[in-house]
């Protein structure tokens, strides 16, 4: 069930990813649901040939999916939900430069830009990258390779499912996925080898497109103007070079695990609570309880109510001595985080040196509730502020009560109660004494329902995104000239100081102080629109912390 303002946002998101092309056709699935050839191509208005390039890239991004109908016809239908999940893709990639370094940061940059890929051809791409930048190193297939690996083992990449064909022409296609364990099973390795000097096929004048997909690899692959990539969404084109006929790990792709970045997002924002109202040896200990937590929990879900069991033995092992903590010390900071008034771990037992689970619902809570208590600060003020926190801690109040409580005057109570209740963010309950409903035979009790009050937030969020991607997209059409201009003077000037006068003529003065401006309003936007993604993911989070089921 998704929302006119998901799919607007997706629709955006799309057409600044892959073009016009492909944002009709994602368009059509996604306001009529499962769809055939047939129906997409008509209602499209575009050539069957296009429209098969268009969802073979969807497909290959793991945008669409597809299954055959009892009449034969295959369907597909439009993944929303991973759509949306590509505003997120900056995230991932800063996320994988702060864990893996900068060759872990290249390998989830190329495979996002690509959708899927083999090792073999991910680490010959990021190898090329490395190479091109000055990496000094003697074996930078080993490193890149080393971190490729390391990605797999932190469960980072998962490989593509692939379904077999007897089974998808039954109208099975969940049959043949690969377990748990070999998802994260990586391939071998020994035969990749980097070659510096490989010829590139590349026609000039033509801007570079997604990779072919495997199933349409015999017809011409869909272009992607370099104009509408995001940056974070890959930048230009990834250079398709001559690769080995037989690769060692032919078959195998691998794609991101948003379910695994999506932990480690929840974890950062958990540890980061724990340094504000404890301090950083506690936060470095509820690190290390996270972490011993990750090699148990459902590789498949992003979040659950309450986390696998683990031991103190195990958040020792963990914490490998940074901070070094004694066994007594470690005990005082495991009880500082089971005793807190946040209860960031709950005490489930006695054995090795005492039995822990990260309470993931009640910290969720914690999070959701500081995010929507920093937007009714924003937007109503400190009073405002003051009555919601109390309709959370009484749960129900009535309006002499509210502003008994409040400490401000029964008017200014009323108009705060109906201000909030205006926009939502509390509810009213009517409870009368007698069955007239009389006014003044009625009591009016507030409460606020966080989940509801989570939902709304959501919900105005996706539209605040998409406002603000159109927003830049406007700016950058209405300034592409001077963009363009720029990035040739950009150019220039790197050429040497040869290039340096002729690039100062490209721009006059004015030209420049524009651009200065045009910049900075298009990075407050992409600040902006990240700041807005990180409220989306807290909110999903609670939300989602709510419907999945115990580990």
């Amino acid at each position: 069930n998704m929302s006119n303002e998901q799919t607007r946002l997706a629709v955006l998101i799309i057409n600044e990813s892959f073009g016009d092309v492909v944002e009709k056709v994602a368009a059509y699935l996604l306001k009529h649901g499962d769809s055939s050839l047939i129906e997409i191509t008509r209602g499209a208005g575009l050539k069957p040939n296009k429209v098969r390039k268009a969802l073979c890239v969807l497909i290959q991004h793991q945008l669409c999916e597809y299954a055959p109908h009892k009449s034969g016809a295959m369907l597909y239908r439009a993944n929303v939900e991973h759509i949306l999940l590509r505003a997120r893709f900056p995230r991932y990639i800063h996320a994988a430069k702060t864990t893996f370094g900068d060759a872990g940061e290249l390998i989830v940059e190329d495979i996002l830009r690509n959708g899927q890929s083999l090792m073999s051809q991910s680490i010959q791409r990021v190898g090329e990258r490395l190479e091109s930048v000055g990496l000094e190193s003697s074996d930078i297939v080993g490193v890149v390779r080393q971190q490729f690996l390391a990605l797999i083992q932190g469960h980072y990449l998962q490989r593509v499912p692939r379904p077999n064909a007897d089974l998808l022409a039954a109208g099975d296609v969940t049959s043949d996925m690969p377990p748990a364990q070999d998802r994260f099973q990586p391939p071998p390795t020994e035969g990749i080898k980097f070659n510096s000097r490989k010829r590139r096929i590349e026609e000039p004048g033509e801007e570079e497109g997604p990779p072919d997909v495997k199933k349409a690899k015999d017809q011409d692959s869909m272009e992607e103007p370099e104009a509408k990539r995001r940056k974070g969404h890959g930048g230009a084109g990834a250079d398709r070079t001559m690769m080995p006929t037989q690769a060692v790990d032919t078959g195998i792709f691998w794609h991101v695990n948003h379910c695994r970045f999506h932990q480690h997002f929840r974890d950062e924002a958990i540890v980061s609570v724990a340094v504000d109202k404890i301090s950083e040896t506690a936060a470095c200990v509820m690190r290390a309880a996270l972490s011993a937590s990750q090699n148990q929990m459902d590789l498949g879900r992003s979040s659950s109510s309450i986390g696998p069991e683990i031991y103190s033995l195990q958040i020792e092992d963990k914490l490998s001595g940074h901070p070094k903590l004694s066994s007594k010390e470690l005990d005082q900071y495991l009880h500082g985080l089971v005793d807190d008034q946040i209860q960031f771990l709950r005490r489930t037992g006695d054995s090795g040196g005492g039995s822990y689970t990260v309470n993931f619902g009640h910290l969720a809570d914690v999070l959701c509730q500081s995010t929507i208590e920093s937007i009714v600060r924003e937007r109503f003020g400190n009073k405002c502020l003051r009555v919601f926190r109390l309709l959370l801690l009484k749960k129900t109040l009535e309006q002499k009560q509210v502003a008994e409580l409040a400490m401000v005057p029964s008017k200014e109570a009323k108009e705060l109660l109906y201000s909030l209740l205006a926009e939502n963010y509390v509810t009213l309950q009517e409870i009368p004494k007698a069955g007239d409903y009389a006014p003044a035979r009625t009591f009016y009790l507030f409460s606020v329902n966080l989940p509801q009050v989570a939902r709304l937030l959501l919900e105005r969020c996706y539209q605040a995104l998409g406002n603000l991607m159109q927003r830049r997209a406007t700016e950058m059409k209405k300034n592409k000239r001077l963009l363009e201009k720029f990035q040739e003077y950009e150019s220039q000037q790197q050429l040497g100081n040869s290039q340096h006068a002729e690039a100062d003529e490209l721009l006059t003065p004015a030209e420049k102080d524009t651009i200065q401006v045009v910049k900075r309003v298009i990075s407050k936007i992409e600040r902006g629109e990240l700041q807005m993604d990180h409220t989306i993911f807290t909110l999903s989070n609670y939300i989602d912390s709510h419907t999945s089921p115990l580990v």
